[in-house]
């Protein structure tokens, strides 16, 4: 009898643990209001348990969002919207010759469209004539209402959606008294790489000549531009640096070494570019080498040696 009595109470501590283990790995249920068996938690299997530190690290290194932390930069949250891109024309030429009774021959373009925008080189001559309203009647008042007015009626085809992305740079008066303006365009305080547009203006106000490359802008541009960035103190410091690093290597030419060692550091004027691709910003600094740096992480992406040939300067290009 005994006998039996410890057989079956080894039977019940066998049930118990089984019911243990399966639990611990199936996690535990209880009944929710409507009765039905309802799952509290799903433990990980024995062996797969995080510590206790382990968990507070992990808690210290994810954000309130759950985001786990990296060593990429801190970076606002991301823009939801690009500036609103307006669709290019079914077909460009056709368009144009249609609208400003111009020829075929007239109008010669690249341009394609992207996802993040139109990509491609413009050209227009003959006679274009906006409907614009001129503040006076000085050749400048009048080349500059025409011109903004061109703009605003093809933001497809001159990449001017949002107007507040375009700076005139450059407005000069030629020996025909044609007035010619240069628009660039910018991502905040970043000047987009390659982006332009070439107008000439005629005295009567007509446009004879518009030119332009288009550059696409990506949301992931305008997220990056509203992120903070190192300075030009600090790009300064990290060209002067590679520099002097470059004036000791052995493996620096001594034609460089001399180009490195007379380089007035003062005469660095670094420049702020917007690209549609990663990195998104760059500044680009010319010295005795052309620097490209990462505008957030300050790495050097690219350096290109100046070759100078008696008076003449010119960028070798790797």
């Amino acid at each position: 009898m005994k006998t039996q009595h410890r057989h079956f109470l080894s039977l019940i501590i066998a049930v118990v643990s089984l019911s243990m283990i399966f639990g611990d790995c199936l996690g535990a249920w209880e009944e929710d209001s409507s009765g039905k068996p309802k799952k509290l938690r799903a433990r990980p299997l024995t062996g797969n348990r995080r510590s206790i530190a382990d968990s507070e690290r992990i808690k210290t290194e994810n954000d309130p969002s759950g985001n786990v932390a990296s060593d990429t930069p801190n970076l606002p949250p991301l823009v939801q919207t690009a500036p609103a891109q307006n669709a290019l024309p079914t077909d460009i030429k056709d368009h144009l010759t249609s609208k400003y009774n111009l020829r075929p021959d007239d109008v010669f373009s690249q341009i394609q469209q992207t996802p993040a925008g139109p990509k491609g080189y413009l050209d227009i001559k003959g006679r274009i004539v906006p409907n614009y309203v001129a503040t006076s009647e000085s050749l400048q008042d009048k080349a500059r209402a025409s011109a903004e007015s061109l703009l605003k009626e093809e933001p497809a085809l001159f990449g001017s959606a949002n107007m507040d992305e375009i700076r005139r740079i450059q407005m000069f008066k030629d020996k025909e008294d044609h007035i010619n303006i240069r628009y660039l365009r910018y991502i905040g305080d970043w000047e987009l790489r390659g982006a332009y547009v070439n107008l000439r203006i005629a005295p009567d106000g007509s446009i004879v000549s518009a030119k332009a490359y288009l550059i696409p802008t990506p949301l992931e541009l305008y997220h990056a531009a509203a992120t903070k960035t190192l300075t030009e103190a600090e790009i300064r410091t990290i060209v002067e640096d590679d520099m002097q690093a470059d004036a000791q290597s052995p493996e620096t030419t001594p034609i460089m070494k001399e180009q490195i060692n007379n380089f007035d550091t003062k005469l660095m004027r670094p420049r702020k570019f917007a690209i549609p691709e990663p990195p998104y910003l760059t500044w680009e600094v010319h010295t005795a080498w052309v620097y490209t740096i990462d505008a957030l992480s300050g790495k050097i992406l690219k350096k290109s040696p100046i070759v100078r040939t008696g008076n003449t300067i010119y960028q070798k290009l790797k």
